[in-house]
């Protein structure tokens, strides 16, 4: 075999561990979300291996740079490194090994999970996206179907680890559907990410019993928004139907009057707001069904039958004043924390560092001084970043958003219409997501299969038109 031979070899090989890796890192994630997984023994390993993997991935992709650079918006998420490491090293005394890992998995979300080989294709693409949208409606549809068998056998346990002092919620507890899900804010958004998912593949099927078990897939990904009373996850549902109909209308219109247009996007507001509307009746519509049920079975005042108003949907421990939940008043103490210093302002004081920074410098504020308990999580992406890394993070981050959009803008027309579902499905699933880190740590600082997906699909999406732009231009 000459060494010609022996290279393109490699080079295959190494293709195929890429395509591996990724879904690799999306079971780590995966493990780690899990009620029933997370903090386990299980866990340890996969980690290291995906840190050895992705480690020489990465050192290769360094020596390959040709073949990878030109990814649309990779300078801009080259910067964003940049801000957390030097957040995390100029803040070395506070929490260095958590936010060292956060490097870690920003890195290899840029650099593995986010970036393509520049031969790599429009089909090579799409072959690739689907797959991972397959396994990502296999993982939720299992999640959310065990969740509901917890909520019918009335599984509500409460278990503190004790070698972190996690406290992990599984099944039905404090009013709200848990299941599976260490994070039911994170597992509605997973909900309506297969949502959309589901309304790709039904789109591109033609079997209509293949159709039907994917709308019933739907109403059970609906199910689990509304019973894990997630207004993030109404909003990220609503967000995402949304946007994925105005892309395809948009698309579809492109050559019709601007009337057309116009109605595209008022319909799309109307399916925003519808989006985020049943889940939330679909919550009302199970009360009344329980409330309903329980007093037909305790008709008479000596019934010992079991009261299922245990089960009623009822987050008691909201704050039923502050539309917000503590939103605001944290956001609050954000900004007076980025006010602190200059170092704060411009680098900022690390994500797993801001609350112990907060504890030495500002006692009094309100992330560190309430009655519920200290904030480690700002529960807004753009409020994470700039106490975590500073006007170098937040100018890095509107850099990558601006790189992002004008590549979308620019060439989403220019895209052939056997890729065009690839991109309605990967913008869809990036702007539902970062709708969604409004209201929460999603994209960035919470490791979870969201995140992943966030990465792999902008991806996707952006090495699509990345290819589209270069056959209009030949």
């Amino acid at each position: 075999m000459s060494k010609l031979e022996s290279f393109n070899k490699f080079n295959k090989i190494f293709k195929i561990a890429e395509n591996f890796y990724v879904y690799l890192f999306f079971f780590y994630a995966m493990l780690g979300s899990i009620n029933i997984t997370h903090g386990s023994k299980i866990i340890t390993p996969v980690m290291w291996l995906s840190f050895i993997i992705g480690f020489g991935i990465i050192v290769y992709r360094l020596f390959n740079y040709k073949k990878y650079y030109k990814m649309p918006a990779l300078a801009a998420l080259t910067l964003l490194l940049f801000s957390i490491c030097l957040s995390t090293v100029l803040n070395y005394n506070y929490s260095f090994k958590e936010n060292f890992i956060l490097c870690v998995y920003w890195a290899i979300s840029f650099y593995i999970i986010y970036t393509r080989h520049e031969d790599k294709t429009s089909e090579e693409i799409k072959k690739d996206t689907e797959l991972f949208l397959k396994i990502f409606i296999c993982y939720m549809t299992i999640a959310v179907i065990v969740s509901f068998v917890f909520l019918a056998a009335g599984v509500s346990e409460r278990i503190i680890r004790p070698e972190t002092g996690d406290e992990i919620y599984i099944g039905f507890v404090i009013g709200r559907l848990w299941g599976v899900f260490l994070n039911p804010n994170q597992g509605a958004m997973s909900a309506a990410l297969a949502s959309a998912m589901l309304v790709y593949f039904i789109i591109k099927t033609r079997k209509k019993w293949l159709k039907a078990l994917f709308i019933a897939d739907i109403f059970c990904m609906f199910m689990y928004i509304a019973l894990s009373d997630s207004r993030t996850g109404a909003v990220c549902n609503g967000i995402i139907f949304g946007t994925f109909f105005l892309c395809l209308f948009l698309y579809k219109t492109r050559e019709k009057k601007l009337w057309l247009k116009i109605v595209s996007v008022f319909l799309s507001f109307l399916i925003i707001i519808c989006g985020f509307i049943v889940p939330r009746q679909l919550k009302n519509i199970y009360n009344e069904g329980i409330t309903l049920t329980n007093s037909i079975l305790h008709e008479e005042e000596n019934d010992d039958r079991e009261d299922l108003s245990d089960a009623l949907i009822d987050r008691g421990y909201d704050l039923s004043d502050d539309i917000s939940n503590r939103r605001f008043d944290a956001w609050k103490g954000a900004v007076e924390l980025f006010l602190d210093s200059p170092h704060t302002v411009i680098y900022g004081c690390s994500f797993r560092g801001f609350t112990e920074y907060a504890k030495e410098n500002q006692p009094d504020n309100y992330l560190v001084n309430n009655d519920y308990l200290d904030f480690t999580t700002l529960d807004n992406e753009f409020f994470n970043i700039l106490d975590a890394n500073g006007l170098i993070g937040i100018a890095s981050a509107v850099f990558l958003i601006v790189c992002v959009l004008a590549s979308l803008i620019k060439n989403y027309f220019k895209v052939e219409k056997r890729y065009q579902p690839i991109i309605i499905i990967g913008v869809t699933t990036a702007i539902g997501l970062a709708a969604a880190s409004m209201f929460g740590s999603v994209i960035f600082y919470n490791f979870s299969p969201n995140m992943v997906t966030f990465w792999f699909m902008l991806g996707s999406a952006m090495k699509v038109i990345k290819n589209s732009k270069e056959v209009k231009n030949k």
